[in-house]
């Protein structure tokens, strides 16, 4: 893993293959069925960042987290950042749990 140790629900920043930046929680850590190595982060997208994911959390019939369609993402952890800020609003905060929760 990166220098960081990361933990469910920390707030993050996901640097993209695009060279974009997205705003998000940890949801899930570990292996992954679809690809190799340990060091996934699944996230579930905040903020601006709602809806820009390629995934619910589920990958190949293969349930990680769940959240709503296209607002989850997988990511090394080389490209996840512990936010300096970990707080979120409050309405950032609601849709996140209603989604763990749906």
């Amino acid at each position: 893993m990166a220098d960081t140790e990361f933990q469910l629900n920390d707030a993050v920043t996901v640097e993209t293959k695009g060279g974009g930046i997205e705003k998000g929680k940890v949801a899930y850590l570990g292996p992954v069925q679809f690809a190799g190595g340990n060091d996934w982060i699944g996230i579930i997208l905040t903020g601006p960042s709602e809806g820009k994911g390629k995934n619910n959390g589920t990958v190949k019939d293969v349930k990680y987290f769940e959240t709503y369609h296209n607002n989850g993402m997988f990511v090394r952890s080389s490209n996840v950042k512990k936010n300096a800020k970990a707080s979120m609003s409050k309405v950032e905060e609601l849709r996140l749990r209603r989604a763990q929760n749906s």
